[in-house]
């Protein structure tokens, strides 16, 4: 019987041959996922391919994470959109097994990544959360500072206009004294 969670994945239901997945992580997800950020999370586009293949206790996964977000700009607050687009690569091993440890026996595949390129991950009872990890990957891909352009003006420091829509007629702020002997270094 399937879970009512379409990212709980049993071994069981791994066939021989791999299983392939896909999934719409707009909506709910998104909302569920971005909750304590900045980004618009209602706004955001995602989509997921995943590849399972058992190689037995562990679990190989490959696959993408793509689409876009939407957050503010770091500098005039603006909406700005965040391309998302990371490869998955990842072992799952059985929760208290393997943690922290090389997987022995394991093929290498000439054109894969190296295993201490890979992210490793647990599950138990036979159930694979790959909620958790598409999550973990997109909450990783949220930037601390991002622009809604290279050559952003931010906001005047004075009245808060944004200056990317030209000047604000506020007078130039006062040089402070205390860094003089700083702008007579030369670099």
């Amino acid at each position: 019987m399937r879970e009512e969670n379409p990212m709980i994945v049993h071994l069981r239901e791994i066939p021989r041959d791999g299983l392939r997945l896909e999934f719409d992580l707009s909506g709910d997800f998104a909302r569920e996922a971005l909750v304590e950020t900045e980004a618009e999370a209602d706004s955001a586009r995602l989509h997921a391919e995943a590849e399972l293949e058992k190689i037995l206790p562990n679990v190989s996964l490959r696959g993408h994470l793509r689409g876009e977000v939407t957050i503010p700009c770091s500098r005039c607050t603006a909406p700005a959109r965040l391309d998302i687009d990371v490869p998955l690569r990842m072992i799952f091993v059985p929760r208290g097994e393997g943690e922290g440890e090389a997987t022995p026996g394991e093929p290498e595949i000439e054109g894969e990544p190296a295993e201490e390129d890979l992210d490793l991950a647990t599950y138990s009872n036979d159930r694979l959360d790959l909620g958790q990890v598409l999550r973990e990957q997109l909450l990783l891909q949220l930037p601390i500072a991002h622009l809604c352009r290279d050559d952003c003006k931010g906001l005047c420091p004075q009245c808060g206009k944004d200056l990317n829509e030209g000047p604000c007629g506020c007078p130039p702020a006062s040089k402070d004294e205390r860094w003089a002997a700083l702008r007579q270094v030369k670099l």
